[in-house]
């Protein structure tokens, strides 16, 4: 009986679990000069007062100018080195060169830190603000959405902000709540040629009143507090996040 001697080849792919990508990166600043030497930036405040009725004996009002500052300062300071020997690359075939590895780095660790970090914390300063302001309008709210509420939810959110204008506002969503705002029952949709491709239908909601929507589908990013010991893993408190805008 013939003996054979199969061969055995390697790809260059390797088999990683798919991960979103960067989802707060709409919220990069590039006019942000980070300059050496420094830990914090300012950001400049200007303010003036209003008209006022003129009178033709004094001449124009006097008006005021107020130029203040904020100073935002880096609160994370984190790090980390791998130690791969030159034999261990040549005998997998390259699949331990720093390329690979530094790329696995990013989409599993670095970038879903990166949005977890930015929500978190966008959701305890928003806690914060509510704290101090008792009398006003609550920046944040418990509440379960369903179908029966997720888009009036959503657009008593976008009004009090609208002031802003809608193209400078982005709203993040979880997938559960953009899923009970595709089948919301406060408002009637009609299923059309230009929504039915060949063999796909497209119904997900991408934006409210020009308020952009981005679906947040990795929900373990989109929690209310973590802990950093080791990457970023949500706390045994840590609340899903519904929306935020």
């Amino acid at each position: 009986m013939a003996t054979f001697n199969y061969a055995t080849q390697y790809g260059q792919q390797l088999d990683q679990k798919i991960t979103e990508g960067l989802v707060t990166a709409t919220l990069g600043i590039p006019q942000v000069n980070w300059f050496n030497g420094g830990k914090s930036f300012k950001l400049r405040n200007i303010t003036t007062s209003g008209l006022k009725d003129h009178t033709r004996t004094k001449g124009y009002n006097e008006g005021s100018v107020t130029d203040d500052e904020d100073t935002y300062t880096m609160g994370q300071d984190r790090d980390i080195e791998f130690f791969v020997d030159n034999q261990d690359v040549d005998e997998t075939n390259q699949e331990l060169a720093m390329a690979n590895i530094s790329n696995s780095f990013i989409t599993t660790h670095v970038q879903p830190e990166l949005d977890s970090y930015r929500f978190s914390t966008m959701v305890k300063n928003t806690a914060d603000f509510d704290a101090l302001k008792e009398t006003e309008t609550k920046h944040q709210l418990s509440e379960t959405i369903t179908k029966d509420n997720a888009y009036s939810s959503l657009k008593s959110a976008i009004l009090p902000i609208r002031k802003y204008n809608p193209a400078n506002i982005t709203g993040f969503v979880s997938s559960a709540t953009m899923d009970a705002l595709e089948r919301s029952s406060e408002f009637n949709r009609q299923i059309t040629n230009q929504n039915v491709g060949l063999t796909a239908l497209e119904s997900r909601v991408t934006s409210i009143d020009g308020v952009q929507l981005v679906e947040v589908w990795d929900s373990n990013r989109f929690m209310s507090d973590y802990d950093y010991t080791d990457g970023a893993v949500a706390t045994a408190g840590a609340q899903q996040i519904n929306y935020l805008f």
